[in-house]
């Protein structure tokens, strides 16, 4: 692998672009119609919001077209005078706004998420990719296209808590601590849920590892997060973020 002599500047901004290029790229991002943000505090403008523009395809965004505004709540009328979606930032908004804390959110329909969180149980713990999510992924039922409600008791606890959901009917959504930790999370759980797809769909008797497997393969993968995470984001930042 051959090194790059520039310095790179590495900005909020640009960590989000980034990411919403490769996940535009893999197939998880719902055209225009998904989101991304971050919430950081300025010591001279206390809580900003940071999120995607309206009508920018992931594959086309840059550092500068992430916007940056105040944390607080937004009418539709000013999101649509701000360029954002008003649903995603009505939505993203209300989320760190509970939260209070820095942190990303990855909201997307990826279609195997979408599939499997249209069945009744959800994601299985049948391959090992799916196993990082078991007992932690929170499945959160539909509620209709989010605009002036508020954020139901279930969701509340998940995003204060944060980590990963299927939301019925809907998509995936990603609540975490940093951009690289939230893409982890965004990319591996559609891989978990396209495994299952197909192995339902091969139609036969279904072999599954034991409890204490599960729990084994579980720990030590969310205990090594923290560290994949980085480097998974980069190395995909080299090859197709650019």
């Amino acid at each position: 692998m051959k090194s790059n002599s520039r310095q790179t500047i590495v900005t909020p901004t640009s960590l989000l672009a980034t990411a919403w290029r490769v996940l535009g790229r893999l197939g998880l991002v719902d055209t225009i119609f998904n989101h991304i943000s971050a919430c950081l505090e300025s010591s001279n403008d206390g809580w900003q919001l940071y999120i995607n523009p309206e009508g920018v395809l992931p594959m086309e965004i840059a550092a500068d077209d992430i916007h940056v505004l105040p944390l607080r709540s937004y009418t539709a009328s000013e999101a649509v005078g701000l360029k954002v979606n008003p649903d995603g930032l009505h939505l993203h908004s209300a989320i760190h706004c509970l939260r209070m804390r820095p942190g990303v959110i990855i909201h997307t329909h990826a279609p195997h998420c979408l599939a499997v969180g249209c069945t009744e149980r959800g994601l299985l713990p049948l391959t090992q990719t799916a196993l990082e999510f078991s007992g932690d992924l929170q499945l959160i039922d539909y509620n209709g296209v989010f605009r002036s409600q508020s954020l139901t008791e279930r969701m509340e606890s998940f995003v204060v808590r944060g980590g990963a959901a299927l939301l019925r009917n809907h998509g995936a959504l990603i609540v975490a601590d940093t951009v690289e930790e939230a893409f982890y999370m965004a990319y591996y759980l559609e891989e978990a849920c396209k495994l299952q797809v197909l192995a339902l769909s091969q139609g036969l008797p279904l072999s599954g590892p034991s409890d204490s497997a599960i729990e084994d393969a579980h720990r030590a993968l969310v205990s090594d997060r923290a560290r994949v995470a980085p480097l998974l984001f980069e190395a995909f930042s080299r090859t197709i973020g650019n």
